[in-house]
């Protein structure tokens, strides 16, 4: 019998044996709990099930192998039926429930469960020696810097390979003081930024460096939510001569030319951006940087500088018309970026987004289940949305918007348009 196995939750239901190949980054919520346990000499185990991409089946029988003592899913809104009905057919004395959708809807997960809300670290020793049935708030981890490193062992997919070498993703802080209109991150993890210390960062790069890592993938919220931060990070690199590639998410509003090519010298060599529309109006209605100039600036800078960009577009607002659509893809093409994301806008639990529509009539059973794009059979990664669209257009038109924005984009990567 293994004390404890974590499942990442598939994102989607995989068949057995048509898989998609998309790249997932290691879930280093589980491996922190996951490190915890097996520091506290629980026999730990935590089974990939989206970056493998198993079957509910698969997942089933790998997990009843191992006998759990406990068994833990972390569950998202757009899979929180899945991930559930994958639980309740693992045999297992104690099911944990945990993840954003635990947090964001507790009281609407119905069985026998312990529904752990918020960053569990601090209340999971407690809940490995008396595993309580019901909610538990874990609320939040004030100091970052007394978790552990994270066990890379437990993870199949971190360290991974690229063109530039091993790369291990790393988490820094916590928390957003932004309020974006479709992002429950401030709801989860507050609104007040948590960081770990430069040096304990520093610290983990190091250790993992005499592993044969050469890159570092920095999965913060926003990486950039302090200039200063920044900064220390990039002198702390040059102070301990350290030489790493780097990229992580950021928002284009509190960068500038002398930060970008610091970062660059530094070692970045890949920034994402939540850009999100082409119209101001839209983007004001998110919260999101309405300084289209700004943007261009930024995503010019990193073309010059040789830094990749990566772009995530989100279509489908509350009255968004085909021609503000439109607009968006026009600019992302604009932007020329290195790489994009379309998908069409999700309203999730505890966003303003979800009590907008709300407010309009929509229910939360209607608001909580989602619909899974495939491609010719295939899956599509990100491209899921509400069963109901929010802008009140049909769900297929949507979905060709996302094609159409897609076939543009990769034309525009092979030349044929610009």
């Amino acid at each position: 019998m293994v004390d404890l196995v974590l499942v990442n939750s598939p994102m989607q239901e995989y068949e057995r044996k048509n898989k998609p190949v998309y790249f997932t980054t290691a879930p280093i919520g589980l491996g922190y709990l996951a490190t915890i346990a097996s520091k506290l000499g629980y026999e730990s185990r935590l089974v990939d099930a989206e970056a493998e991409k198993l079957s509910p089946d698969e997942i089933v029988e790998r997990v009843s192998a191992m006998n759990p003592r406990m068994v833990g899913i972390n569950v998202f809104s757009t899979n929180h039926q899945l991930s559930l009905s994958i639980l309740n057919r693992i045999d297992s004395p104690v099911k944990l429930v945990g993840g954003p959708h635990a947090t964001l809807q507790p009281e609407r997960i119905k069985g026998d469960y312990t529904i752990v809300t918020g960053e569990s670290e601090d209340v999971f020793p407690g809940l490995l020696r008396h595993s309580p049935k019901g909610i538990v708030h874990g609320g939040v981890a004030h100091d970052l810097d007394s978790l552990p490193f994270v066990d890379r062992n437990f993870f199949s997919n971190d360290p991974y390979i690229t063109r530039g070498g091993k790369e291990a993703s790393i988490s820094t802080s916590r928390g957003c003081a932004f309020s974006c209109a479709y992002c429950s991150v401030p709801t989860i993890n507050g609104r007040k930024m948590r960081a770990r210390s430069i040096d304990n960062v520093l610290d983990e790069i190091e250790i993992l460096q005499t592993q044969g890592v050469r890159r570092i993938h920095f999965i913060d919220d926003l990486f950039n939510f302090s200039k200063d931060r920044v900064k220390e990070f990039c002198d702390g690199l040059a102070r301990r001569e350290m030489h790493i590639g780097w990229r992580a998410l950021c928002r284009t509003d509190n960068l500038d030319e002398e930060l970008l090519e610091q970062m660059k010298v530094s070692g970045c060599y890949k920034l994402a951006f939540g850009v999100e529309s082409g119209t101001p109006h839209i983007l004001q209605y998110i919260g999101k940087s309405s300084d289209i100039e700004q943007t261009k600036a930024v995503f010019r800078k990193c073309k010059e500088l040789g830094i990749q960009s990566k772009g995530f577009f989100t279509i489908g607002y509350p009255t968004e018309t085909r021609e503000e659509i439109e607009e968006t893809i026009r600019f992302a093409l604009e932007l020329e970026a290195s790489d994009a994301r379309f998908m069409v806008v999700r309203a999730f639990p505890g966003t303003r987004l979800y009590t907008h529509m709300l407010q309009k009539g929509y229910t939360p059973d209607i608001l909580d289940t989602y619909h899974q794009f495939k491609t010719g059979g295939e899956y599509v990664k990100y491209h899921v949305m509400n069963i109901h669209s929010l802008n009140g257009m049909p769900m297929e038109e949507l979905d060709r918007y996302v094609r159409k924005a897609y076939e543009l984009f990769n034309l525009q990567k092979k030349g044929v348009i610009k």
